[in-house]
């Protein structure tokens, strides 16, 4: 009678949370390139339970999703279909990474824990406890490096979680950080270039305010957006071009054709040479009244913005005239996904939408 009461509290657990015993990739999905974007749905699923969805992350063909409930789901990127999900014990917020056979991923709030997962078993490799881990997780050869918000920067072995080299910094890093061969580049109030692999500081540039998007390179220098709305330019020697504010800034800069687009907060669209001379400027608020955005996505010969309010307009690169629009009835919070044409998104709605 015992052992049978043990079956059907397995079995009910089982049930309730419908996690398989692995989660892998045991296939590669082929994502056909995308005709001309044309700014309609292609498919669009629930996720399930109002859980509202991270940015997905791409691998071999399949989406990958973490939820504010803990879940980790995995969908076909060409059909929509669920394949599988993980139950990760934390509310995942930052999209999961996905390196060879191994996933990782981290807690938000105050489940601060990073995770290694074999995606042919489902077995929990490791975990770390670590204070308020912020940007997304990076893969480098074999090892692991995240960011926690208050400047830990750890480099960790992927197999057995062995910290490799660490470095503390007094500064507060909560955006995308840069990573190369031999450099990785935080910024928070500070821009710090690190040596990789040892982390020592190379050089740390003041700035006139905290960074507020990721960090990007153009040629051999690189670029990001502050919080007071000025874009800079800068390398090791410090800041080489500066522009105006352009008013408050939360989203990442998108480059292309030797032009920078940026966002304000207020809805307005700035383009930029690479000399910060303003050729144009849009206004997308006149359609939306006032909302806030995600970061915006260079499509082809576009640029995608996306409100709070689930307004999509696809704007011209070269005069910021709208090509495009689309309405969804939902909101949304968290940056698309671009890959081969389409743009994969999550909604508050607890929705993960595929544009084409």
């Amino acid at each position: 009678m015992k052992s049978q009461t043990v079956f059907k509290i397995i079995l009910a657990i089982v049930l309730l949370f419908g996690c398989s015993p692995a989660f892998r990739i045991d296939s590669t999905v082929d994502l056909p390139e995308g005709s001309p974007f044309s700014l309609q749905i292609k498919w669009e699923r629930e996720i399930g339970g109002m859980q509202r969805g991270s940015t997905p992350a791409l691998e071999r063909g399949w989406l990958f999703i973490g939820t504010t409930q803990s879940w980790i789901y995995m969908y076909n990127a060409e059909t929509g279909k669920k394949k599988d999900r993980m139950w990760a014990d934390v509310p995942v917020t930052v999209p999961p990474t996905v390196s060879g056979q191994r996933m990782f991923f981290s807690g938000a709030g105050e489940w601060n824990r990073l995770f290694a997962v074999d995606m042919n078993t489902g077995a929990r490799l490791w975990n770390k406890t670590a204070r308020s881990i912020g940007p997304p997780i990076e893969t480098m050869d074999s090892t692991v490096i995240f960011i926690t918000s208050p400047g830990g920067v750890y480099r960790i072995r992927q197999s057995d979680g062995k910290i490799l080299s660490q470095r503390k910094l007094e500064d507060s890093i909560t955006e995308k950080i840069f990573v190369s061969d031999s450099l990785i580049i935080a910024g928070g109030r500070f821009i710090h270039f690190l040596n990789y692999p040892e982390l020592s500081v190379a050089v740390k540039i003041d700035i006139p305010s905290p960074v507020a998007g990721a960090i990007r390179q153009i040629n051999d220098r690189f670029i990001t957006a502050l919080e007071n709305g000025e874009i800079i330019m800068f390398d090791k020697g410090g800041v080489i071009h500066q522009s105006h504010s352009i008013g408050r800034v939360s989203t990442d800069l998108a480059l292309a054709n030797d032009m920078i687009y940026a966002l304000s907060d207020s809805g307005i669209i700035h383009a930029f040479d690479y000399d910060f001379s303003e050729l144009w400027l849009s206004d997308i608020t006149r359609v939306d009244d006032y909302s806030s955005f995600v970061s915006p996505i260079i499509i082809d010969n576009g640029i995608l913005t996306v409100s709070y309010r689930g307004l999509f307009i696809l704007s011209d690169l070269s005069t910021g005239k709208e090509l495009r629009r689309l309405q969804i009835d939902d909101k949304f919070t968290e940056n698309a996904l671009y890959h081969n044409g389409r743009i994969y998104i999550t909604s508050e709605g607890g929705r993960v939408y595929c544009l084409e």
